[in-house]
């Protein structure tokens, strides 16, 4: 028992679990402006136009995939990501 304290309380795991909630602050802060959460779609269509879509999913994956998804197959959570947002719309507004 007293070695999974020390795990979770060692420096290097301090600094994990703070970059952690850094991001998920972050990400959840983002997830709050409603005009970007609309506009993320065709965003992202206009980096992917301007050749810019390498660096954009790579900042989608290691923020709101890693919050949200875990990681899994970003394209298939893309297309969901994108079904929520439609399904959001109609609830919320």
């Amino acid at each position: 028992m007293s070695s999974v304290i020390d795990d979770i309380s060692s420096k290097d795991n301090k600094i994990v679990i703070t970059n952690q909630l850094i991001r998920s602050l972050i990400v959840y802060k983002l997830c709050s402006f409603q005009w970007l959460v609309n506009r993320a779609p065709s965003l992202i269509r206009f980096a992917e136009k301007v050749h810019l879509s390498t660096p954009v999913y790579w900042i989608i994956k290691k923020t709101f995939f890693a919050q949200f998804c875990g990681y899994v197959c970003m394209i298939l959570s893309f297309i969901k990501m994108l079904a929520l947002i439609k399904i959001m719309r109609i609830v919320l507004f």
